[in-house]
């Protein structure tokens, strides 16, 4: 009996990276008709409820064996979908690196306070987490100030430009951070091979700062009670 039972489980086995190995063969064989292709499977998924599509992002089948796990999650980060929020916070933990980065980016578009302490979670585990920068990234274009001590260590570093901690003080969009900014290109050495480009990108994170800067200004002046 144990023979037996054995003896189905490794047909299963066989039978399963059977139809895994061919769901890859035509996938990679559809990869040729070009993107119309999976546009047209994408404006079919757009038809679909929310709920019908965070379904199809978390089955295990679809994940496996069909393309329209992913092209799923295309559409709900297309459409901000707060409802799907549980399952970005699942893909967080994901082994997979593209499933990853989508729900940094959804979580990013979402803007969804209550998702702070998660990311803020990873952040702290330190710049060796492998999720460091983009999880400093999603917090910044949130805007949430909790994460400038962590950008300002990295905008402080010589690889400025490379590890996108500028950006990430432009979207931030806090005009105190201007001397900060200014402090970073008056010790950038000009002899450095990315020093133009670290230059150009803090001479418009300024530029952007101080934009936000004078519209602050010219609300607080508005808002003074007639003389």
């Amino acid at each position: 009996m144990k023979k037996k039972i054995i003896i189905l489980l490794v047909l299963i086995g066989i039978l399963v990276a059977l139809l895994f190995v061919a769901s890859k063969i035509y996938h990679f064989l559809l990869s040729f008709q070009g993107p119309d292709h999976f546009e047209s499977i994408r404006f079919k998924l757009r038809e679909l409820p929310s709920k019908d599509l965070i379904n199809k992002a978390d089955n295990i089948f679809y994940e496996i064996f069909s393309l329209q796990s992913s092209l799923a999650l295309d559409v709900l980060v297309e459409r901000k979908e707060r409802e799907a929020i549980p399952l970005f916070l699942k893909l967080l933990r994901s082994r997979n690196n593209e499933k990853r980065k989508i729900a940094f980016w959804a979580l990013a578009s979402i803007n969804d306070p209550t998702t702070v302490a998660s990311l803020m979670e990873i952040v702290q585990k330190g710049e060796d987490h492998q999720d460091y920068i983009d999880a400093l990234i999603t917090l910044s274009q949130m805007r949430y100030e909790g994460a400038l001590p962590y950008v300002i260590k990295l905008a402080e570093k010589f690889d400025a430009d490379v590890n996108g901690s500028i950006g990430m003080i432009k979207d931030i969009g806090n005009p105190e951070l201007i001397p900060v900014l200014k402090d970073i290109k008056a010790r950038i050495n000009p002899r450095d091979t990315f020093a133009k480009l670290s230059n150009s990108l803090i001479d418009e994170a300024i530029a952007y700062l101080e934009s936000i800067q004078k519209q602050q200004e010219e609300q607080i002046f508005q808002e003074l009670p007639p003389a």
